[in-house]
């Protein structure tokens, strides 16, 4: 009897001790601190274009001169990345006349300084002048496609519209390919006529189609990218003409 106590007592203990030495659990490892990454340092952002409105208006450079070349310069002088060769293509009819590449390398040697110069004009100044010629369609580098709505008289004015949603951003496009993006800004979509005799008058001209729409726009143009200047209108001089007797009805400075 005391044996088989012995021997069951010897079996709880070395059930007991056979607990103990089990091995905790071990602790769980602390997730190490993820290192910070660097924050990317942010793009500087451009400095805020400031129109000058004081700049005279014979201070604006004419696009339209020259067959509408102009622009081709101004479009050449903001863009970024285009190269000596790119610009003497567009510049020089000799340069692109010719595949020889020594003759080209002597072409450019003898012309491209005076293109470098007036590049450097044009990049220099981002005020610049276009001629409007209403909704007829002109030879002359100008805003075409640009007409007169009926008179609004809750807002005593004549609504200017257009292709698109701003009736001054139709595209302006030179013969070399050159295009004038104008952007909507503040400047008016119509054009006010409080005068009611006066007003009449217009809206008969434009109701019988003889009304057209002319002047110039002043606009700011500080970039291009890629062939295509970007700009937009600053002020304008618009003259409503009556067609058939070339008579100004109405002169609009804004």
């Amino acid at each position: 009897m005391n044996l088989k106590m012995t021997a069951a007592a010897c079996v709880v203990m070395g059930l007991l001790t056979g607990c103990n030495d089990k091995e905790a659990p071990a602790p769980e490892p602390t997730p190490k601190q993820s290192q910070s990454e660097p924050t990317p340092a942010a793009a500087p952002e451009k400095p805020a274009q400031v129109i000058d409105t004081s700049v005279p208006l014979n201070q604006y450079q004419d696009l339209a001169g020259n067959n509408g070349q102009p622009l081709t310069y101004l479009v050449l002088a903001k863009a970024p990345g285009a190269t000596t060769e790119d610009k003497m293509g567009y510049l020089s009819a000799d340069y692109l006349a010719t595949s020889d590449a020594f003759k080209r390398k002597d072409i450019e040697a003898a012309q491209w300084p005076g293109f470098e110069a007036s590049l450097k004009s044009y990049a220099a100044n981002d005020y610049y002048s276009l001629p409007i010629s209403g909704f007829g369609v002109s030879n002359v580098l100008s805003m075409q496609n640009v007409s007169v709505g009926p008179y609004d008289f809750s807002t005593q004015s004549f609504p200017l519209t257009s292709y698109g949603q701003y009736c001054w951003a139709n595209p302006v496009r030179n013969a070399q390919g050159m295009n004038l993006q104008v952007k909507p800004s503040a400047f008016p979509c119509s054009l006010q006529v409080k005068d009611s005799a006066q007003a009449r008058m217009i809206e008969e001209a434009r109701a019988k189609g003889s009304l057209d729409l002319r002047g110039t726009l002043y606009l700011y143009i500080p970039e291009a990218d890629g062939n295509t200047a970007v700009g937009q209108v600053v002020r304008g001089s618009i003259d409503l003409v009556d067609q058939q007797t070339n008579q100004v009805m109405a002169n609009f400075t804004m």
